[in-house]
């Protein structure tokens, strides 16, 4: 990355972030010091490897960014990350559709600024701890305010897709226009596959035969459930595929706890801001699908039967209001039926896929930090035994296998 970085791009970066920089105006940036450090000592990523970049200046300015690069560390993990595609996926979507959606964006920011992109290789992009927004703790379930700000974070998200294919509609020829249609590449779905040799495929493999293991242990199912509970998990990847019934946007795909990062009073959901991360998994899809994800990995049972219907309710108010802002009529573009009748279709998919985010949730920071150190575990932990790896761990989890029975 060191070498990817050059006093040139640096300047174009500055440019960018400081445009009423006097200096900047003039042309008389320079840059004196280039700084490259591991953003963190824990891995805090799962599909890329991440760094702090600092930018000193000749007007004795610094600048702080955030690197995603792909991950060079573990042969096994540029390999896995290179078969999947998926790094080149979120280079291209920052590129060019999320640059795009931004624009149709009024309430509220729903992604970080991206500066400067290497084709293939990594992001720059705002630097949004140092903005003081954090990670909330994987291993907890968010406070109402939380999800409220996630809520409305969303529906300012999904607003954008609806937009931009509106007026396109309008404005355009293309009366039928959808993002599918100019930004299919990037929409595919990544996360989930039925070719048996597909690492995705796998991966869905070892995950279900960890959860089946861990409630086996647990005596949470019965043996007469554990092949139909088997086959229901391995039908995901049918699950998935677009039914085109209902109104789809750009979906994150990935949105668990890891991928989001809040800032502000935790006390004032009015003032909670709340931004998405890691968009490697984006699809076209329902917006129920996001929803749905959300609310079973990051709620427990009994949260959810106080609110369910509350914040879905919340979700498609705030979808009202951001299209309002384009006096677009989301009754005629969205009925409040079919986004029931969606979230009650997705509510089935967001309950699976929260099964396989549960044997992420058990593990540690410390944990995860091991195995992505370790060719051996990383390919157990992603691909080939993950139920040796969560016995092996297991004894340090004690208080939190009550995740394994919230959804069932």
């Amino acid at each position: 990355m060191d070498k990817l970085i050059t006093n040139d791009i640096c300047v174009k970066i500055v440019q960018q972030c400081d445009p009423d920089n006097i200096n900047v105006l003039n042309n008389n940036i320079q840059i004196e010091k280039i700084h490259i450090r591991k953003f963190s000592d824990e891995q805090k990523g799962f599909m890329g490897e991440h760094f702090h970049l600092e930018i000193f200046t000749n007007d004795k300015k610094s600048y702080t960014f955030f690197i995603k690069s792909k991950p060079i560390s573990l042969p096994s993990f540029e390999a896995y990350v290179n078969e999947l595609g998926i790094f080149k996926k979120e280079i291209k979507i920052f590129e060019t559709l999320l640059e795009t959606l931004r624009k149709f964006s009024v309430t509220r920011a729903w992604c970080p600024k991206s500066y400067y992109i290497f084709e293939n290789d990594g992001i720059i992009m705002e630097n949004l701890m140092r903005k003081g927004y954090k990670t909330l703790n994987h291993r907890e379930y968010f406070t109402y305010n939380q999800l409220k700000s996630f809520i409305k974070t969303l529906a300012a998200f999904h607003s954008t897709s609806i937009i931009y294919e509106e007026l396109t509609r309008k404005n355009t020829n293309m009366k039928n226009f959808k993002l599918s249609d100019k930004y299919a590449h990037f929409l595919d779905e990544s996360a989930y596959h039925n070719e048996q040799t597909h690492v995705r495929s796998k991966w869905l493999i070892s995950n279900t035969e960890a959860f089946l293991t861990c409630a086996k242990d647990l005596k949470i199912i019965k043996p007469e459930y554990e092949q139909q509970i088997r086959n229901l998990l391995m039908d995901l990847p049918d699950r998935m595929k677009s039914a085109r019934k209902y109104r789809e946007v750009m979906n994150h795909g990935d949105l668990w706890c890891n991928n989001m990062m809040f800032c502000g009073d935790e006390k004032d959901a009015n003032n909670l801001k709340c931004l998405f991360v890691d968009f490697q998994f984006c699809r076209y899809s329902s917006p129920a699908q996001d929803l749905m994800l959300t609310l079973y990995t990051t709620t427990n049972r009994e949260f959810r039967t106080k609110y369910y219907e509350h914040f879905v309710n919340m979700y498609y108010d705030a979808l009202t209001t951001e299209l309002k802002m384009y006096s677009l009529n989301i009754n005629e573009l969205y009925s409040k039926n079919d986004y029931l009748q969606s979230c009650k279709e997705y509510q089935k998919i967001g309950i699976l896929e929260a099964t396989l985010f549960t044997m992420l949730v058990f593990f540690r920071p410390e944990d995860i930090d091991h195995m992505y150190l370790n060719e051996s575990d990383f390919w157990k932990f992603n691909l080939d035994t993950l139920e040796e790896i969560v016995r092996k761990y297991e004894k340090k989890w004690k208080g939190k296998w009550y995740r394994l029975t919230e959804n069932y």
